[in-house]
């Protein structure tokens, strides 16, 4: 309904991550290794599109060529011959369908800006799980009822997360040594 289906998955796995790279009670070591690790992660990512953009032309090269050559031998007629023909071919696709990019980098950067809320509003629960930041000693009221329900909801729902993506692992373990 709010379209934040990124933003609330991410916030489950940082949070199980952060759980999971928590030794004893100090919560910025946590922190400070998610940090490391979703930099690495995102370092890994850019390095593989860094490497995959320099080989693509290469397979482009070779695949085209084993292409054409299998097409000519069934008699299959391809709208590109060789891969100056395949060039300008995917230019007059890209010329029709350059209205869909802009559309998919506006969606790309909408959820990585999610998953960077998600990320942050993890590390915000981890590190202070309390909702009512008012402590102060008064009769229950309807905002500190909430507050401790959501809480309360929320644990209840990640104890669970945390068991079913468990029995995940190890029943994808299992089924990889079989």
């Amino acid at each position: 309904m709010l379209q934040l289906t990124t933003v609330f998955v991410t916030v489950l796995f940082a949070y199980l991550a952060l759980r999971a790279l928590s030794f004893g009670r100090y919560k910025w070591t946590a922190v400070v290794l998610f940090v490391i690790l979703l930099a690495t992660l995102f370092y890994g990512f850019a390095f593989f599109v860094n490497q995959a953009i320099i080989a693509l032309p290469e397979i482009a090269s070779k695949a085209i060529s084993v292409i054409v050559r299998y097409a000519t031998e069934r008699g299959i007629e391809l709208p590109f011959t060789d891969i100056e023909s395949l060039k300008s071919l995917a230019l007059e696709s890209v010329d029709k369908t350059v209205v869909y990019l802009g559309g998919y980098a506006r969606i790309a950067t909408k959820e990585f800006v999610f998953v960077i809320v998600g990320v942050v509003v993890a590390v915000s629960i981890f590190v202070n799980p309390n909702l009512d930041f008012d402590q102060t000693p008064r009769p229950l009221n309807l905002y500190s009822w909430y507050c401790a329900r959501i809480a309360e909801l929320f644990c209840s729902f990640h104890e669970n997360f945390e068991r079913v993506m468990s029995a995940r692992v190890i029943i994808s373990r299992e089924s990889t040594r079989s």
